[in-house]
């Protein structure tokens, strides 16, 4: 047992070790992913200021402009299939939301858009109102990487950002989505 003694000993130091570096990864990642998550929003906040499109039909919209609470950006392409497969629950949250929240399409295909947008808008019933970005400036500023890509706006400020596909029927999201509009 004795010459174990230094091994038993060796082996308990170790886990020691390896337990606190583990748990000071985790904090230490957690400070990163909120530091990263308050950056990220701050720039979203600064981009909304001052975002202001021209839309598929031509017109203008200002973002600072918008007179619903809520606005929704969503950051999508007709060769997404995560995207198409997201309007499954997003068509029927647009359409039960739509005098009270503004639903932004940031469209980003890059061969024949308008024509997409389109087909996509019929056949999805799609109410967006939507704003072609063929060379992915827009997407750029936002620093979008993947589509879909959804970001929630409560007045002005981001509230919630979905970097993949979201079911926006869910009775969570929904609750969440009703809690904000009572905002006043």
């Amino acid at each position: 047992m004795k010459k174990f003694l230094p091994i038993v000993i060796f082996l308990m130091a170790f886990s020691g070790f390896l337990s606190s570096m583990l748990i000071r990864d985790v904090f230490i990642s957690s400070a990163e992913q909120l530091s990263s998550k308050s950056s990220e929003f701050k720039l979203y906040k600064d981009l909304y200021a001052k975002g202001e499109f021209k839309l598929l039909d031509g017109s203008k919209l200002k973002l600072a402009d918008i007179k619903t609470n809520l606005v929704i950006m969503n950051f999508w392409a007709g060769w997404c299939v995560p995207c198409i497969l997201e309007f499954k629950t997003l068509s029927p949250f647009m359409e039960r939301y739509q005098d009270k929240i503004t639903f932004v399409g940031i469209n980003g295909d890059d061969d024949e858009p308008a024509k997409v947008v389109k087909e996509m808008t019929k056949k999805h019933k799609l109410i967006f109102k939507n704003v072609l970005d063929p060379k992915s400036k827009i997407s750029d500023q936002f620093m979008i990487s993947t589509y879909p890509h959804s970001i929630i706006f409560l007045k002005g400020e981001p509230v919630m950002v979905f970097k993949k596909i979201h079911d926006f029927m869910s009775k969570d999201f929904l609750l969440q989505i009703e809690n904000y509009l009572k905002v006043k």
